[in-house]
């Protein structure tokens, strides 16, 4: 990103919450690390809770290894959030993503129905 696109999107942020650590490409820890950055006053929150977390980065990883757009995502993740990982691998095998797919579930049963596979 251009240092005056970055300046751009994040000069009117002051609050951050995420779900889930992304070591592939998350950035919240590049807060500070600029005398740019260093005078922004943003609150950074995140991640809420562990089984939301292992959740949102478990569909993250399943999308990545199902792809195979990076396979090498999931390796590096596995080091931050080794359960998510095994979440993924556990729902590509079992194939319990594309049977609820499959059933044409609507986005709460989607969820519902992966979600106490956690």
């Amino acid at each position: 990103m251009l240092p005056s696109a970055f300046r751009s999107t994040v000069s009117g942020v002051r609050n951050i919450v995420f779900a889930s650590r992304d070591p592939w490409a998350g950035s919240t820890n590049l807060l500070g690390t600029t005398p740019y950055l260093s005078l922004k006053t943003m609150a950074i929150t995140g991640p809420l809770e562990p089984i939301f977390e292992e959740f949102a980065a478990g569909l993250h990883m399943f999308h990545m290894l199902s792809s195979r757009h990076r396979p090498q995502f999931t390796e590096h993740c596995r080091g931050t959030l080794a359960s998510a990982a095994s979440l993924a691998e556990n729902w590509l095998h079992d194939g319990v993503i594309e049977q609820a797919l499959d059933d044409g579930l609507d986005v709460e049963e989607f969820f519902n129905e992966v979600y106490i596979r956690v």
